[in-house]
């Protein structure tokens, strides 16, 4: 049994949900491995679960959230932008101050979440807004 085979006959919101979920897990392995002291005393394997678990709980949420307003699978990737873009300014704070924090890391995720909900809501409000109005002015 091949796994490229089986991915390949996956539809392809599968097929980018399985990769956002494995690049939110590569970008939250080495924030937790630096971030928290006991994370390096775990079996490897046992990184791998903690830092899958805990990108598959956050891409599933957002991925909840977020497709009520877009209804398409490119929402897949979004979750894996914001994480790159906390893991960034996490990064930038440990080049300048020599400390990995995870606290700023998740609260800066929070915000950035919440901010791209409001901005995903609203964009399609306008959306919606602006199809009806098209579908009046058609209907004259």
């Amino acid at each position: 049994m091949n796994i490229d085979k089986i991915f390949l006959a996956l539809s392809e919101s599968y097929r980018k949900a399985i990769a956002s979920i494995i690049l939110c897990t590569l970008m939250i392995y080495p924030i937790l491995f630096f971030s928290i002291n006991g994370f390096r005393n775990f079996d490897w394997y046992v990184q791998v679960l903690l830092s899958s678990g805990i990108s598959t709980i956050y891409f599933g949420t957002y991925v909840t959230w977020a497709i009520a307003a877009i209804k398409s699978s490119d929402v897949f990737f979004l979750p894996v932008g914001l994480i790159a873009t906390c893991g960034f300014g996490e990064i930038i704070n440990w080049v300048y101050k020599e400390t990995f924090n995870l606290q700023g890391f998740f609260y800066r995720l929070v915000v950035f979440t919440i901010i791209s909900f409001v901005v995903i809501y609203i964009a399609e409000h306008l959306r919606k807004r602006r199809e009806r109005k098209k579908s009046l002015e058609e209907s004259k």
